[in-house]
């Protein structure tokens, strides 16, 4: 089976391993992932890293395995076109062609208007990050300029969701809501949720020594320590964790990640506000997930503790499931794919709660027992549920169904899936 897989961030070993593996594991099929020769991440409007990031790709064949470069035009609504990504469809001959991104972007409706010409045979399918924010919705505005952009926009919007649900064969996402946004927008055929980058097991696990050569760098001694990872966005709720640190007691909170020059202010102002310059660690951005992993082996207790806001929520975060099968205890937020992601053996707050927040830190560090028990499910359903390789067996069973015109509701759920069952 030939497929080929569109995304942007295939120019990293990191993300694009996960399908080499696949490969490895599945001779039958011929996979060929299409990446940008080169991409910004961490543009000036949501700049995650406190810079601008270029990634330059590079093409490869291994045995089953290629990858190969595109052009990727910018357009006016946010996201690209590829006129080398058509050719290569048309020159390959795909049986399925995958496309890991939005499901209303430019770049999948080139994709989906091949297929309503007839100019390809292949299944074509999606994946989205979707949360209820993108769900079809005809807003009102007093201000006729505005209104009017709102027509323009729902109109091209509606015709988009009408394209994917005739032509798109089927649909992988991440966290149930997702799915019943789908299916309110009328699509009826299958969806998957499925992950697309998972956690990487052979980085993300337990290890004494990177926990004693973190805790020695930032000098944490025997103090019991929390810790979180992000982008300094609101939406990821790191004021409200820094507001319910408690007042007393030996602890530290490691926070790694960056933002905006205004983000970052923000943030430090709370830690200033609240008198905890000597409590709370800011490491800047991590890049490389060994040294990712090893910061989280230093901590005690992981947090993440996104909101929901009218224009984001958290769909599926890499950071909470990399915490989880490092081996910590976990507390998150009830927003979006949290409460999934930790599933119902987990401890999960009301978001933007603080004072439930401050109560589950200090339960965390004063019952050991309760900590190792939370410990040992996150291990247990990140590597069960989330790894690469869990992922690749879901996927391999998922596509040759799609590729058969078969719908097994039993492989729905990634976090339910059980290889064998199929």
């Amino acid at each position: 089976m030939k497929i080929i897989m569109i995304n942007h961030t295939f120019q990293q070993e990191r993300f694009y391993k996960r399908w080499l593996l696949l490969a490895k594991q599945h001779p039958d099929l011929d996979i060929t992932l299409l990446a940008p020769d080169k991409w910004d991440d961490g543009n000036l409007n949501g700049l995650t890293y406190g810079k601008v990031i270029r990634h330059t790709g590079k093409e490869l064949d291994v045995d089953n395995f290629h990858i190969r470069l595109i052009d990727m035009k910018n357009s006016r609504f946010g996201t690209w076109t590829s006129s080398k990504m058509v050719n290569y469809v048309k020159q390959i001959e795909p049986d399925i062609v995958y496309h890991i991104g939005e499901h209303r972007q430019d770049s999948l409706m080139q994709l989906l208007d091949l297929k309503k010409r007839g100019e390809t045979q292949a299944k074509i399918v999606c994946f989205s990050m979707r949360g209820h924010q993108q769900s079809l919705r005809f807003k009102k505005d007093i201000n006729p300029y505005i209104m009017a952009r709102h027509v323009i926009g729902y109109s091209m919007m509606k015709h988009r969701v009408k394209k994917l649900n005739k032509f798109c064969d089927a649909i992988f996402c991440h966290y149930p809501d997702a799915v019943i946004e789908f299916r309110k927008e009328g699509y009826k055929k299958a969806i998957y949720m499925q992950t697309q980058v998972g956690v990487d097991t052979d980085i993300f696990h337990p290890d004494l020594d990177a926990r004693q050569k973190i805790r020695e760098k930032y000098d944490i001694g025997d103090s019991f320590l929390f810790g979180s990872a992000s982008r300094f966005n609101a939406g990821k709720g790191l004021e409200q964790i820094i507001k319910a640190l408690p007042e007393d007691g030996d602890w530290k909170y490691l926070l790694m990640g960056w933002g905006r020059d205004d983000e970052v202010a923000h943030v430090k102002g709370i830690i200033k506000e609240r008198g905890l310059e000597d409590k709370v660690i800011l490491t800047g951005f991590i890049e490389d997930w060994k040294d990712m992993a090893e910061h989280w082996n230093a901590l005690d207790c992981g947090i993440h503790f996104p909101l929901t806001t009218p224009e984001w929520e958290e769909t599926f975060s890499l950071a909470l499931v990399q915490m989880m099968a490092t081996g910590l205890p976990v507390i998150g937020s009830s927003s979006g794919s949290v409460p999934y992601q930790i599933g119902d053996k987990g401890l999960v707050i009301q978001e933007n709660c603080i004072e439930e927040l401050k109560k589950a830190m200090l339960f965390m560090m004063e019952n050991e027992a309760e900590r190792i028990k939370n410990a040992e499910n996150m291990y247990k359903r990140a590597t069960e549920c989330f790894s690469i390789s869990h992922l690749n067996d879901c996927f391999y069973h998922t596509i040759i169904d799609v590729n058969s015109n078969v719908y097994d509701e039993r492989k729905q759920d990634m976090a339910l899936y059980l290889v064998g069952n199929n």
